[in-house]
This record gives C-alpha cells, sequence and structure tokens, in this order.
C-alpha cells in the first residue's frame, strides 16, 4: 500500500486521527496503546469484526510524514508485515501475543519481533546505567573506539570523555570497564 496524504493535516491531526476508536459497518477498531518514535507511530491495534464476533489484535505501525507542502501523510504496516523499522517500544510485544503460525506462514512477525529485540539490546534499552562509573564506547567513529566515558548524570544523560564533559546517546555506552 502506498502513502495517504491529506491537504492541510497537521501531525497533531494525523495522529489523532490514526489512534482514536473507528466503526465501520462491518468491525470497530480501537487503539489500546500507542508510542510516537520520530516519524514511526506504533500502536497495539484490536480490530472486532462484527458479524462474527472474532477479535484480531496487533502491532500496527504507521509512517508519518509531511509532503512539503500539501499535508501530513501516512503508509500503514502491521508485524505481518514484517516492516523494516526496529524501534517499536519492547513493551508492546510482551503486551501483544505474536501472530500464531497459522498467521505468519513467512515468518516475517516472528523475524521482525527478534530484529526489535536486538535491536533495542544494541541501543541499551531496560539496561542501567550508573553515576560514577566508566563504560566503553561503541558504534562511535574509529578515533573514539577506544575511549571511556563516565558517568555524571542520568538525566540529562551526560558523562566525560577525555576529561571533557559531553552528552551522549544511551546507545554509545558499551561494557562496563
Amino acid at each position: 500500500m502506498g502513502w495517504l496524504f491529506t491537504g492541510g493535516q497537521t501531525r497533531k491531526d494525523l495522529i489523532k486521527r490514526l489512534t482514536e476508536r473507528e466503526e465501520t459497518e462491518t468491525h470497530i477498531r480501537s487503539t489500546e496503546k500507542h508510542a510516537l518514535r520520530g516519524n514511526c507511530l506504533w500502536a497495539i491495534m484490536t480490530v472486532i469484526k462484527k458479524e462474527t464476533g472474532e477479535t484480531d489484535r496487533f502491532i500496527y505501525l504507521a509512517l508519518i510524514g509531511n509532503d512539503g507542502g500539501y499535508g501530513w501523510g501516512y503508509k500503514e504496516m502491521t508485524e505481518h508485515m514484517g516492516p523494516n523499522y526496529y524501534n517499536c517500544p519492547l513493551s508492546f510485544l510482551n503486551e501483544c501475543p505474536p501472530p500464531p503460525p497459522e498467521d505468519d506462514k513467512d515468518g516475517m512477525a516472528a523475524d521482525w519481533r527478534e530484529g526489535v529485540r536486538e535491536q533495542a539490546e544494541r541501543n541499551n534499552v531496560g539496561r542501567k546505567l550508573e553515576v560514577g562509573a566508566t563504560y566503553k564506547l561503541q558504534g562511535v567513529a574509529a578515533e573514539w573506539k577506544d575511549r571511556t566515558i563516565t558517568i555524571e548524570s542520568l538525566r540529562p544523560l551526560r558523562g566525560s570523555c577525555g576529561g571533557m564533559p559531553t552528552r551522549f546517546k544511551k546507545k554509545m555506552i558499551g561494557e562496563k570497564v
């Protein structure tokens, strides 16, 4: 599916529209929870088919973007499509069971969920850092690879590297020295 744009729509309006309850003649769609990571709008969606009462619960991604003047738009994906975006909140994986094997025949959802976990691990999501502790740097330019950083504050995340105070991202923190 391609991108859908609405003239004059703001980013805030689009997010509201994508996350509010929708009812049609055939189904009811509701957002249980959502999170915005840059221009990735992640949600846990529930769809109930009115005729059968059958419920489907899944992780949904709406890529949102501005076309440069017309308005904000989106492109929808579900975990069944194995989106190539891995910044989904880890809690969503725990709160929304994976699709059954018969709905994930090609394994895309399972592979995507593993990718989300790997990305979270690389970015140190959920890892507790200690003020005063020293860590190796990771994912940085070659000339910085052998340097360490000593944590000075957690909020905002700051430390000193080679005697210079600096702000940095958690994903730059490697193993504790």
